[in-house]
Formats: structure tokens, sequence, C-alpha cells
């Protein structure tokens, strides 16, 4: 966030959050298969990714919740991929008001559009065993009370 609001002063973010468990499944999953295209070599077990995903994430989150204070009243939108996947369109609308970025329905009819085109899409699915949600839980305890993600 520092680094681009150096750049780009005016810069707005939007943050989507997801649940945790799925969260760090996902992005095992994506660095697996980055590393199945993008290899020179035979990777093994790839056991390192799951430490990787975890204490990257913490990393980043450290300096999000650091960097979050620099950012101006109308430049931060915090939004819950359930909420985005569940109620699209209304998500978007809460974004573009949030943000001050103009009358949402110059872009309501693309929006509308793209997701005619996407209402078939549906989320991996992702099972994780019982020590993995609780190493999750206990490493990113953080972000399940902020993000109100407590079961």
């Amino acid at each position: 966030v520092r680094t681009l609001l150096e750049m780009f002063p005016d810069a707005k973010f939007v943050h989507i959050v997801r649940d945790p468990y799925k969260l760090f499944q996902s992005t095992v999953n994506l660095w697996k298969s980055l590393n199945e295209v993008q290899r020179l070599q035979g990777l093994g077990e790839q056991e390192w990714i799951e430490e990787y995903v975890l204490s990257s994430h913490e990393t980043m989150y450290a300096a999000f919740d650091r960097d979050r204070q620099l950012l101006g009243e109308n430049q931060l939108v915090e939004l819950h991929y359930e909420d985005l996947i569940d109620r699209p369109k209304d998500a978007l609308r809460d974004v573009y008001e949030q943000l001050e970025l103009g009358d949402f329905a110059r872009v309501e009819s693309p929006v509308e559009q793209h997701l005619a085109e996407v209402k078939n899409y549906r989320s991996n699915r992702y099972d994780l065993s019982d020590d993995k949600r609780e190493m999750v839980r206990r490493r990113w305890s953080g972000y399940f009370d902020r993000y109100g993600y407590n079961e």
C-alpha cells in the first residue's frame, strides 16, 4: 500500500477477504500449479508451500495493517468474497459508492453482461484435515477475528 500510494497518491483500493480455510487451500493449489507449469526441474513433494503460504500471509497482513492508516476515508473498501459471489452487482454498487467512483449506472450494463457470461462459474471446493484447519486457525487468528470468520 505504501509503495502504491507513493506512486499514485490518489489510488483507491478494494481489499477482498475470503474464508481463511478456502484462502489457504486455494493459495497452496495456486503455488503447486505454478510450479508445475513453470518449473525447470522436478520439485518432489513441495512440502515447503504450506509454510510459505502461511508466513507470506502473515507478512503481507502485517504490512497491510501498518500501511492502511495512510489511506483516506474514501480510498479503501473491504469486501468479503462471499458477498461478491452472492450479490455481485450490489457489492460492486457498494464499492462505487464507498470509493466515490461516480455513477454506477454508467457501468451497470457491462457489469450485467459480464455476470450473464459467468453465471455458471462455481468456486472450487476444498476439504482441509482437522490438523490443517487448526494450523490455519492458530496462525491466522487475527485475520479470522478482524474479518469475522470466527466459527
